[in-house]
């Protein structure tokens, strides 16, 4: 993600809602989750400093965390996943079940899991990179990472020069607006949007 990119919506560290967090680590948000068993991270940060200040701003322990998912590998979402000593880190493309058994749509759309007490489930969303996954989180907090170029609540593609593949991006969107009961969606580099009708508007057959 270019340093210059303007992003609206960008967040500041604190409350997003009763369970959700956002830190906020120069251009990019990460998001803690309350669990009943622990601390769950969508992404990792990428400044050791500023996951030190964000989680001491929230009164929170980074020993707490129990688990982390990464949307992508790419540096400003993933640098300090070894920085969680308890934690289990879940790269986006290990989320995702495999094998000749699965039909197309269980190759998308992963089998929801139990973790922390909360149940994840893992969405292939390749376009901004091969790899790139969306969590949706209690069947209602939708995590999208670098899916959604979230602008005046309405979901948008990036410019293709922060697109691996476009086209797949535009796909990926799509995918996602056919979720039901998304309550929020929280993009990684613009903010959340608290209306799922109003983002896909534009997505939705």
């Amino acid at each position: 993600m270019s340093r210059d990119w303007a992003l609206p919506g960008l967040l500041e560290t604190g409350a997003v809602n009763d369970r959700i967090m956002a830190v906020r680590d120069g251009l990019v948000n990460f998001f803690v989750v309350r669990a009943p068993d622990g601390l769950v991270l969508v992404d990792a940060g990428w400044r050791q400093e500023s996951v030190a200040a964000g989680f001491e701003k929230l009164g929170l322990r980074i020993e707490d965390v129990a688990a982390v998912f990464l949307t992508h590998a790419h540096w400003d979402h993933a640098r300090c996943a070894d920085l969680y000593p308890n934690a289990k880190v879940f790269p986006g493309h290990a989320t995702l079940p495999s094998g000749g058994c699965l039909n197309s749509a269980d190759r998308e759309i992963g089998v929801p899991r139990e973790i922390a007490g909360l149940i994840i489930k893992a969405i292939a969303t390749p376009g901004h990179t091969p790899d790139s996954v969306c969590y949706l989180v209690d069947g209602k907090y939708l995590f999208t990472g670098d899916t959604i170029f979230m602008r005046n609540g309405r979901a948008h593609l990036f410019p293709s020069r922060h697109n691996r593949d476009q086209d797949a991006a535009r796909h990926s969107i799509r995918k996602l607006a056919r979720l039901e009961g998304i309550e929020c969606i929280l993009t990684a580099h613009t903010g959340a949007a608290f209306d799922a009708d109003e983002a896909f508007r534009n997505w939705r057959d």
